[in-house]
């Protein structure tokens, strides 16, 4: 299906004839995006598509508890021309039988609420045709049926109700009985129960007939009760979430200011003297350290030349008194060659060698004598002690300095401690916005134990009517045949839950699939969320994470369940198999900012074929108009003149 243009006539705040252009003109850019401040008339919009489609079943936000003719009649715009009719006209195509079919629906009334009149004209591909008029509901509801319209046209602003356990619960129970037909089997199945109570009622005799109206009086009162019970505690839960948003954003601007020092400023103060007492250890064992050898280390170098130069005058000394023994050995030497007779040449050869190795020998022995100290002062400089003293000083050095490091961060963190006066107005705030929290949590605790017990009432009361009803009427049947109808009612009845129970488990599997991958694409954290389930008799939603453990909804963010609502919307459309379009009003609705950028990054591109997005300038602003306008096709912006007394819908958008 889809929308090709949308006729406003003296409809709402619209005053005359307003025509809409809605086709897309590629596939690649499916949105449709209106702006309006609010009280514009964007809502009119979506209320004049579900009028156009559904007549007297539309479910239009400004309707309430009116009648239809009222309804119509309150939608007349106040200042519109005299005796000119005030009515919506849709134009869209859809496949009917492998054949595409344009069809244009236009609804006129006049009157007063008294004597509103309202006509019906249809035309296909051009001409009318009054079997479809006539047939319209029937028609309509072959491809796009008013019990799902809900999953296409809605108003983000009530996403926020559905994100809590018992509405998200509900809108899978209703969207999925919706597709698969079982609202028809609820309502037989209702229907059936109202016969054999009233059948059955009417054999009882006076006293137990009594008897009977005050316990449904009283079941009607405890399913008044509870319904009153769960819609107040879905306004507190959601009251606590923006509670629970509201101190998440004090308390992230506390901490900006510095409230997370404040806070610790006890502890700092703690640790510091932990460090300086480990400062002073640490500059205790380097004094220690440095009160020995230590200042040696400033001179080793010098030391160790020292010590080479002492070694080599100590040799000088050594030679010198070896050199007396040498010449001598070596005159005795020459004296002993002689006596032997060699010749002259020899004995001079010899003598000459002998000189020269002297010579040589006492040049490389030759040092000057600076030190002239006795060797044995060097015994106790040990260079492997220096070596492992200087490692020992280093390592202590690096110590010292890590600690420094430490105590200097400290200080800083101290000297960052706010004033705690300037912080009071967030301390204010914070404990204020706790005390709400805490009283809305036991707000929440007895009402959760109002309905349990209201719901334990109210199922008693029920068993004791049926059971006084079988009691009475088991006494009373004289007519066989009223026994057997009563009797092959309550089968069917109990067919049909079985029917109901087994469609909607077989179908189950696929939706829990749907969500799940709806969910991922929305929020891209996979391992969040690992797989979801639905149980199949309370229809409750069961998150399982990646340690395959189930995941409290509590422990998602508001966000998040928001996101969650929507993933349930999108895979129940889904599910529908039907290619309809999406009109959202309000689409970003309350969703908090750190979570809206999933919907203009992954849902409203991708929602479906046609998107129609109905937003202000503070949902849909200059930085998420840059997200979605590769996407757009079509921009308008509502605008309202005052002197006219008429919005107008002009191409274009804020910026």
């Amino acid at each position: 299906m889809l929308l090709e243009e949308l006729v406003l006539e003296n409809f709402g705040i619209y005053k005359g004839r307003h025509v809409i252009k809605l086709k897309p003109d590629s596939i690649d850019k499916p949105i449709i995006l209106f702006g309006a401040l609010n009280g514009g008339g964007k809502t009119t919009i979506l209320n004049a598509l579900k009028l156009a489609l559904y007549g007297k079943f539309a479910e239009c936000s400004n309707r309430g508890g009116l009648s239809y003719p009222d309804f119509l009649a309150r939608s007349v715009n106040r200042n519109k021309e005299k005796d000119t009719p005030s009515g919506v006209e849709l134009q869209f195509t859809h496949r009917r039988d492998g054949a595409e079919e344009v069809i244009r629906v236009v609804r006129r009334w006049k009157g007063s609420s008294n004597n509103t009149r309202e006509s019906v004209n249809v035309l296909k591909n051009g001409v009318e045709d009054d079997v479809i008029a006539e047939r319209w509901y029937e028609y309509i509801d072959e491809f796009m049926p008013s019990q799902i319209s809900s999953l296409f046209f809605f108003d983000g602003e009530k996403i926020e109700s559905l994100a809590s356990d018992d509405q998200s619960s509900e809108l899978i129970r209703t969207g999925l009985h919706s597709l698969l037909g079982l609202d028809l089997v609820d309502r037989l199945a209702k229907d059936l129960l109202l016969i054999e109570n009233r059948k059955s009622t009417d054999l009882v005799d006076d006293e137990s007939k009594e008897q009977l109206e005050r316990l449904s009086s009283e079941l009607t009162a405890l399913n008044k009760e509870k319904k009153g019970i769960k819609i107040s505690l879905a306004r507190h839960k959601i009251e606590l979430d923006k509670i629970t948003n509201t101190i998440d954003k004090i308390r992230k601007e506390y901490l900006r200011e510095g409230g997370d020092l404040l806070e610790q400023r006890d502890a700092l103060y703690s640790e510091k003297k932990a460090i300086e007492e480990r400062l002073a250890d640490s500059e205790y064992t380097l004094r220690e350290l440095a009160s020995g050898d230590a200042p040696l280390l400033m001179i080793h170098k010098l030391l160790i030349e020292t010590k080479n130069q002492l070694e080599k005058e100590t040799a000088s000394k050594t030679f010198k008194n070896v050199k007396k023994t040498i010449s001598t050995r070596d005159s005795a030497l020459i004296q002993f060659i002689e006596s032997q007779q060699i010749g002259v040449d020899v004995i001079e050869n010899i003598q000459s060698y002998l000189n020269d190795d002297l010579k040589n020998l006492d040049m490389r022995n030759k040092v000057k004598t600076f030190i002239n100290v006795d060797g044995s002062t060097f015994n106790r400089i040990d260079n492997k002690v220096l070596k492992e003293l200087k490692f020992q000083i280093k390592q202590q050095q690096t110590h010292t300095i890590k600690i420094h490091e430490k105590l200097t961060g400290i200080d800083r963190k101290i000297v960052g401690i706010p004033d705690p006066e300037a912080l009071q107005d967030f301390i204010s705030k914070l404990e204020e916005a706790e005390d709400s929290k805490k009283r809305r949590e036991i707000e929440i605790a007895v009402q959760e134990v109002a309905l349990e017990k209201a719901i334990n009432k109210a199922t008693a009361v029920q068993n004791s009517y049926e059971s006084k009803l079988v009691i009475n009427t088991s006494k009373t049947f004289e007519n066989e045949n009223e026994y057997r109808i009563l009797d092959q009612s309550k089968i069917f009845r109990d067919t049909l839950n079985l029917f109901r129970s087994k469609v909607s488990i077989k179908h189950l599997s696929h939706l829990e699939e749907l969500i799940f991958t709806s969910f991922q694409q929305l929020i891209r954290k996979n391992d969040l969320v690992t797989r979801i389930e639905i149980e199949p008799n309370t229809y409750n939603l069961i998150l399982i994470d990646k340690y395959n453990a189930e995941l409290p909804s509590d422990r998602l963010s508001a966000g998040e369940r928001q996101l969650l609502a929507i993933s349930i919307l999108w895979g129940l459309a889904k599910a529908s198999d039907r290619p309809l379009p999406s009109v959202i009003d309000t689409p970003l609705g309350r969703l908090d900012s750190n979570h809206r950028n999933y919907l203009t990054e992954n849902y409203f591109p991708y929602a479906s074929h046609q998107v129609l997005l109905l937003s202000t300038d503070k949902e849909i602003d200059k930085e998420y108009y840059k997200d979605l306008e590769p996407f757009i096709t079509h921009r308008y912006l509502i605008s309202y003149d005052e002197i006219q007394n008429t919005s107008y819908v002009k191409p274009g958008y804020f910026f």
